[in-house]
C-alpha cells in the first residue's frame, strides 16, 4: 500500500473528525469564497482555517461553548503544529484567531478546537 497523502495523514495524526466536518466559510465571513480565505468545521468541536495569503480573521464561534486552541500549520513545510500569537479563544462570541507565528505573508493554516 502506497503512502497516504499528507493531508489525510494531517487529519488522522490530529484526530480531527474530518468525516464530520463540513464547509463553513461562512464563520470567516467569506459565504461565496470570494475573498480566499477557507473554513472546514465541525462547529462547536474542531475548525480549520485556511488563509492563502496569511494574515489573521475573525471567527464566528457565537454557537460554540467553552474554550478552544488555536495553533497552527506551516503548509509548506508541514511539521509540527506551533504557536501564534493567539493560543486561545472562547466560544460564545466573534473572536479574531490571531497571527501565525512567522512569515504572517504566506499561507497557513490555523487550527482551532476544543
Amino acid at each position: 500500500m502506497g503512502r497516504l497523502p499528507h493531508a489525510i495523514e494531517f487529519f488522522r495524526d490530529q484526530k480531527l473528525p474530518f468525516w464530520e466536518m463540513s464547509s463553513a466559510d461562512k464563520l470567516i465571513g467569506n459565504p461565496d469564497n470570494t475573498n480566499s480565505k477557507y473554513c472546514f468545521a465541525k462547529v462547536d468541536e474542531a475548525y480549520l482555517v485556511y488563509l492563502p495569503s496569511g494574515g489573521s480573521t475573525q471567527l464566528d464561534l457565537r454557537h460554540a461553548k467553552g474554550s478552544f486552541t488555536v495553533s497552527w500549520l506551516n503548509p509548506r513545510i508541514q511539521g509540527d503544529l506551533v504557536q501564534g500569537s493567539v493560543k486561545t479563544v472562547d466560544g460564545g462570541r466573534d473572536v479574531s484567531i490571531g497571527n501565525p507565528p512567522s512569515d504572517q505573508d504566506e499561507d497557513w493554516l490555523a487550527v482551532i478546537r476544543r
